[in-house]
């Protein structure tokens, strides 16, 4: 049996090891896409906007478009919201057609 391990540590950089094999390990960040139903292990570093810029590739991006990540990404991009302000109330619409 082989076993496959992905690590997700800060940058964000995805590492590929192939634990029956040994050797070294493989930066994968740019084929995030390629390992997209694999469990990847997240060191105790990462951060949401780790994640968050593991998803912005085009694959990614296309892969998710549905649950909304290029909205998500455009809004994470623009930062923290001020103290004193508010925090924005994002509303979606759903149209269900019935026939």
């Amino acid at each position: 049996m082989q076993l496959f391990e992905l690590t997700l540590s800060k940058g964000p950089k995805l590492v590929y090891q192939h634990s029956d094999r040994g050797g070294d390990p493989l930066d994968v960040t740019d084929r995030s896409a390629e390992y997209l139903f694999r469990s990847i292990y997240l060191e105790d570093n990462v951060t949401l906007g780790d994640v968050l810029q593991l998803l912005d590739n085009p694959v990614m991006r296309t892969v998710f478009r549905h649950e909304y990540a290029n909205e998500l990404l455009e809004e994470a991009s623009l930062g923290p919201v001020e103290k004193d302000e508010p925090a924005p109330v994002v509303s979606q619409r759903c149209h269900v057609e019935t026939s």
